[in-house]
C-alpha cells in the first residue's frame, strides 16, 4: 500500500537541507505526497512539520492529525527549539525528532540533520589529513579554527567563508572533503549536530564531532547529545577544541585507516537501520 506524506503547511514538498536524507528515504518507497493540510478520509499518515516554521501551529496540528488512526509525525527545522514538542496529542503516534536537546525534548526516534543536497564522494585520492570549510560564527566554532590555524602545512586545508554555501562551491567542496582523511565538526549554532558529519560520511572521511552546541543555556541539558541521537558509535568527539591538535597527532591520524574502516562500517550498518525505520514504525502504528 503507499505511503501517504503529508508536509504540513506548506506549499510544496520541502527540499530545505534538513529534508534531504528524509526525502531520499522517501523516494526508495511507494509514498504519495500532498501539501498543506491533511487530506480527508486517510486512515494514517507522516506528516512532515517545519518546526521552525510551525512553532506556533502545534493546536492546528492536533486538530489535522486528531481524525487519523495512526500518525507518524516528523518535527525537524527547529534550530531554534520553539516547536512544543510535548504539546503534540496522538492516542497512536510516534514522533522522530530532529536536534533533540538531552533531557528535555523526548522522541521515539532521532534523526541526524543529514547531508546536503548533491552530496557525494569524488574519486581523488585522500592526500588531505583535514579540511574545514565554514564559517566561523560563534564560539565554538572560533575555537576549532583557532586550533587548526596553527596546524597549517601541505596537508591541511581551511576556507573560512562569510555566509553559508558562500565559500567554494558546492562540487569543489564535495571534492575537498572526499580528498580529506578527517572533517572536523564544530557544532552548529543551536545544536552540536550540522550537515558536515554526515556530509564527510558520505565522502569517505571521518567526521570529528563536537560534544557541546549552542543550545546550552536555553535548557537544562542533562544528556550526552550524540549517545542519544547515534547509540553507540566509533567517531571521534572533541569536548576541548585547543586539545584537538594533541589528540589528533597522538591518537586519531596514527590510527587512520583502523578508525576508518570502522567508521564507514558503523556508517553503512546505520544507513541501512535508517532506512528500515520507516516500514518498521509503519507497521507498529498499523497493528495497533
Amino acid at each position: 500500500m503507499p505511503i501517504n506524506v503529508v508536509w504540513f503547511i506548506v506549499d510544496h514538498r520541502l527540499t530545505k537541507n534538513c529534508c534531504v536524507m528524509l526525502n531520499e528515504m522517501f523516494d526508495t518507497y511507494d509514498c504519495v505526497h500532498s501539501v498543506g493540510d491533511i487530506p480527508k478520509g486517510l486512515d494514517g499518515a507522516v506528516v512532515v512539520v517545519h518546526g521552525e516554521s510551525c512553532f506556533d501551529k502545534v493546536i492546528r496540528l492536533n486538530r489535522a492529525i486528531a481524525p487519523l488512526r495512526w500518525v507518524l509525525i516528523v518535527l525537524l527545522g527547529d534550530e531554534t527549539h520553539m516547536f512544543d514538542v510535548g504539546g503534540v496529542h496522538h492516542e497512536n503516534k510516534k514522533l522522530w525528532l530532529q536536534e533533540p536537546v538531552p533531557g528535555v525534548y523526548e522522541a521515539d526516534r532521532y534523526i541526524l540533520d543529514g547531508w546536503t543536497f548533491g552530496c557525494k564522494r569524488a574519486d581523488v585520492p585522500k592526500d588531505l589529513a583535514l579540511f574545514f570549510g565554514g564559517q566561523d560564527t560563534h564560539q565554538r566554532r572560533k575555537e576549532c579554527v583557532n586550533a587548526l590555524r596553527d596546524q597549517f602545512d601541505w596537508d591541511v586545508v581551511m576556507v573560512l567563508s562569510k555566509g553559508y554555501t558562500l565559500g567554494v562551491g558546492r562540487e569543489e567542496y564535495f571534492r575537498m572533503m572526499s580528498r580529506a582523511k578527517f572533517v572536523p565538526c564544530p557544532c552548529g549554532p543551536s545544536s552540536p549536530d550540522s550537515a558536515r558529519p554526515w556530509e564527510a560520511l558520505q565522502c569517505g572521511a571521518i567526521p570529528i564531532l563536537d560534544s557541546r552546541g549552542g543550545y546550552e543555556g536555553l535548557h537544562e541539558v542533562t544528556g550526552n547529545f550524540w549517545s542519544l541521537v547515534l547509540g553507540e558509535h566509533p567517531l571521534p568527539v572533541v569536548a576541548d577544541w585547543s586539545a584537538f591538535p594533541h589528540q589528533f597527532k597522538t591518537e586519531w591520524l596514527p590510527n587512520y585507516e583502523v578508525l576508518r574502516d570502522k567508521c564507514l562500517s558503523w556508517w553503512q550498518r546505520y544507513l541501512a537501520n535508517w532506512h528500515d525505520w520507516l516500514e518498521k514504525d509503519i507497521k507498529c502504528l498499523t497493528k495497533t
